[in-house]
């Protein structure tokens, strides 16, 4: 994510927001699937 030309988003925030993006709701899948991409 960028403001201004200015990257303001970290990788677990990115991690996070794919996460939730795959699997919704589902939060266990959500922490399953973080978990193991953020540890890559």
């Amino acid at each position: 994510m960028r403001i201004n030309k200015v990257i303001v988003e970290r990788p677990q925030h990115m991690w996070m927001r794919v996460a939730i993006g795959i699997h919704g709701k589902d939060m266990e899948k959500v922490h399953e699937t973080y978990d193991l991409m953020s540890k890559k």
